[in-house]
């Protein structure tokens, strides 16, 4: 029988622990704001991992900086080959290390860059959060996430990919949503802007400014 919860309530760090201590072979998936994980065990060793665009152990590493989604724990299930030997525990050391070198420079693009954003003619207001949930705040914040996450089914239902961008028309502003790993931007402009060259202008300021991550293909206008 499966184990089926929720992120909020049990960390990945955590159940990775709880299957590693009891020596299992399972295997754990996991669904976050359109993406998908999985981890799988055996005698509570972890052997392989797949997240994203990544497998092994940086598929690790980048689960552990997930905070919220659903999950599943499914017993005897095994991999059909074998991406990591690293014990689970050097594992987790290794993950927890380099999620706060990443918070602490991700704290200081997002500021950068929101200031740059804000700079543009019309735009009124500037969000930035991790699409992992980190700088998460109420109210606005929830909204995107919400929409990315109705997007992102629409998305995977009718085989259109993963989400990169919406624009929202309002009788007094406009809004554009933005995926830019590792980022959600949410960007308010007067009813009146010019969202197409406000949007032109959003793709140079990101391509300069998140040198070093690993940006999604930006389409201005899409849905």
């Amino acid at each position: 029988m499966a184990l089926i919860g929720n992120l909020n309530d049990l960390n990945i760090s955590n159940i990775i622990q709880l299957n590693c201590m009891e020596k299992n072979t399972s295997r754990l998936s996991i669904k976050t704001r359109g993406r998908t994980g999985i981890i799988f065990f055996e005698g509570g060793q972890i052997t392989h991992a797949e997240f994203d665009n990544k497998n092994g152990e940086d598929a690790v590493y980048k689960m552990l900086g997930v905070i919220d989604g659903e999950f599943k724990v499914e017993n005897g299930v095994t991999a059909s080959r074998k991406t990591i030997k690293t014990s689970w525990n050097s594992l987790l050391l290794e993950g927890m290390r380099i999620l706060d070198e990443a918070s602490d420079e991700k704290d200081k693009t997002s500021e950068r860059l929101s200031g740059e954003l804000k700079k543009l003619n019309g735009v009124k207001d500037v969000l930035i959060f991790g699409m992992d949930g980190r700088g998460k705040k109420e109210g606005s914040s929830d909204e995107v996430y919400y929409i990315v996450d109705k997007a992102a089914a629409i998305g995977e239902l009718l085989n259109f990919g993963s989400f990169h961008s919406s624009r929202l028309n309002a009788k007094d502003e406009r809004m554009l949503i933005i995926r830019h790993e590792p980022y959600y931007l949410q960007v308010r402009m007067d009813s009146n802007s010019l969202v197409e060259m406000v949007d032109v202008s959003i793709n140079n300021i990101l391509n300069s400014q998140l040198v070093g991550y690993e940006p999604e293909r930006f389409r201005p206008g899409g849905g």
